[in-house]
């Protein structure tokens, strides 16, 4: 009787359990799927509203370092009699706004890319600094730009257009 009992009660929760087994895996598989899917959704409403803003950052990036390229600078900067003091302390103060009126765009950009973009004015910087130290205080803005650019002439890093290449790789990685 007790066999009979129990044959009976296992009879009738057997299918009860198989059901809501069935059920259980299958609301968990559909709201798995959903997060998923809402996960995927997000990621891109996320990148759509990124992507611009990275890209910008790159833009911004390329043309900092092309306003820091020595050349350029000294085309903005220099002036007809300036002395050597005057044209190292307009340089560096020069730099130094450049770089700082752009620092908010690190966030859009790589760790090694934007260490490299650091590297590459600390290294104009040093060299401007160095150049600076070679032609001595009494010097026109002439020697200081001619002892710069032999500097440059003599690196092998060139560090800036390392650096160009990194934000252009990095640029070109995020759209493909």
């Amino acid at each position: 009787m007790k066999e009979d009992l129990f044959s009976l009660v296992l009879l009738a929760t057997l299918p009860s359990v198989v059901v809501g087994g069935t059920v259980f895996i299958m609301l968990k598989k559909y709201f798995d799927a959903e997060n998923r899917k809402r996960t995927i959704e997000f990621r891109l409403k996320n990148a759509r509203t990124t992507l611009p803003l990275r890209l910008q950052a790159y833009e911004r990036m390329i043309l900092l370092l092309e306003r820091l390229n020595f050349n350029s600078l000294l085309l903005r900067i220099k002036e007809p009699g300036m002395s050597a003091v005057a044209l190292h302390h307009l340089l560096v103060e020069n730099i130094r706004a450049e770089f700082e009126h752009n620092l908010s765009q690190q966030i859009y950009l790589g760790h090694d890319t934007w260490v490299s973009i650091v590297n590459s004015k600390e290294d104009l910087i040093k060299k401007i600094h160095q150049s600076y130290a070679m032609v001595g205080q009494e010097a026109s803005s002439l020697d200081l730009s001619k002892k710069i650019v032999e500097l440059f002439m003599e690196d092998e890093t060139q560090l800036m257009l390392k650096a160009q290449l990194m934000i252009k790789r990095e640029a070109a990685d995020l759209l493909s």
